[in-house]
């Protein structure tokens, strides 16, 4: 197999049973080549996400010290293997035969050696032309668990798609073809972002994950809306509509529920926090006795999440001319399910009136007299 990058073809699947020692001697000195470089880092050790403090020896990554490599230096960590394909380079010709290519970085520390093949022809491995060829190759696609497709994403317009083959097209189907969550054979979960149509427009989401043989279903982020198809999905959108083809387990979260509480976005009061998902019900029971002592009944919502209450109110007197707008903050954040009002008695022939709410940590519920006072941020 010809290869970009490299200067001889070789054939990286001879290659890999090479690198892991499953034919023939050591390749390197006692060691085989994933004595070293083990998948899927490419490295020996290391741990994803780097060390944090208490962590033991073995999550560092292993050292290399000498000149085996003909460049010395001091300790380094052992290079992974996962970029090696974009890293070949740069290589010049001569004055009679110019062949310069000067894109990548090269290989080792210092970028001193333009590919692999060289690399591997060092007098410190024991390997034949070959080997080096095929272990070449394989490095050059070596594995780590993450398909080619994932990251990949294309943005059509809404609508109905065009008549004929266009690269946008092309590459959209095969996505959908890779990218179905339903399939056990997927190399990604497809993803959809779009603004939606009418009033209220904002961004809409959906994972694809059903109806493999027929092209995929979509499901929404809305709870209980029947998923549909990539066409429906597209005559639907209010504007232009991006996939994206994510990591094998991420769909779900960044296609439907994103805080993965059960709740879809776009059903969920609070999309980013998982211990919230349910608005504030209206506050009900709310009395006044003699001495202003309001007291209400408490919400207990299903998420469990914390409410606390705010109090708003204003004059009776004003309520014919403008309703409840003109009500103010009371009190604010309070946990429990009473409030005492210690202004003074109102003029007489005047009152006061007194509304309630609930809200947790991501938002408020409402007093539910109208958009006025619903408004208002009472603090704490």
């Amino acid at each position: 197999m010809t290869i970009p990058g490299l200067p001889n073809a070789g054939n990286p699947e001879i290659g890999r049973q090479r690198f892991l020692g499953q034919t023939g001697g050591f390749t390197d000195g006692q060691v085989f080549c994933v004595t070293c470089h083990q998948q899927p880092f490419g490295a020996s050790g290391g741990k994803i996400g780097g060390l944090e403090p208490g962590d033991p020896a073995t999550a560092a990554a292993a050292l290399f010290n000498g000149d085996a490599d003909l460049s010395p230096h001091s300790d380094l960590k052992i290079p992974h293997l996962r970029n090696i394909y974009e890293k070949f380079g740069p290589r010049y010709g001569t004055l009679a035969g110019p062949s310069d290519q000067k894109n990548g970085f090269g290989l080792t520390h210092d970028g001193a050696v333009p590919d692999m093949n060289t690399f591997l022809s060092i007098g410190v491995f024991n390997l034949t032309p070959d080997d080096v060829k095929n272990i070449s190759a394989f490095t050059m696609m070596f594995p780590t668990g993450t398909r080619p497709a994932i990251g990949r994403n294309v943005t059509v317009p809404a609508g109905a798609p065009p008549t004929g083959t266009t690269a946008q097209e092309t590459l959209l189907s095969q996505l959908i073809t890779l990218g179905n969550g339903a399939s056990t054979t997927r190399h990604c979960e497809l993803v959809a972002a779009a603004m939606s149509s009418g009033p209220g427009a904002r961004e809409r989401t959906w994972f694809l994950n059903g109806g493999v043989a027929t092209g995929g279903t979509w499901t929404s982020d809305v709870a209980n809306e029947l998923p549909i198809p990539t066409a429906q999905l597209r005559t639907q959108a209010g504007g232009p509509i991006t996939f994206t083809c994510a990591t094998i387990g991420s769909g779900m979260r960044l296609g439907t529920d994103r805080d993965e509480d059960g709740m879809p976005n776009g059903s969920d009061f609070c999309p980013g926090d998982a211990s919230v998902f349910e608005a504030p019900w209206l506050v009900t029971g709310v009395a006044v006795d003699a001495a202003a002592s309001i007291t209400w009944s408490a919400l207990t919502p299903a998420d469990g999440a914390p409410v606390v209450y705010d109090v708003a109110g204003g004059s009776l007197s004003s309520v014919p001319g403008s309703g409840f707008a003109s009500a103010a903050c009371l009190a604010g954040g309070l946990p429990g399910t009473s409030w005492t009002d210690v202004r003074p008695n109102p003029a007489v022939g005047n009152g006061f009136y007194y509304l309630v709410r609930g809200r947790k940590s991501c938002g408020r519920g409402s007093f539910g007299s109208g958009a006025g006072p619903d408004a208002l941020t009472c603090s704490p």
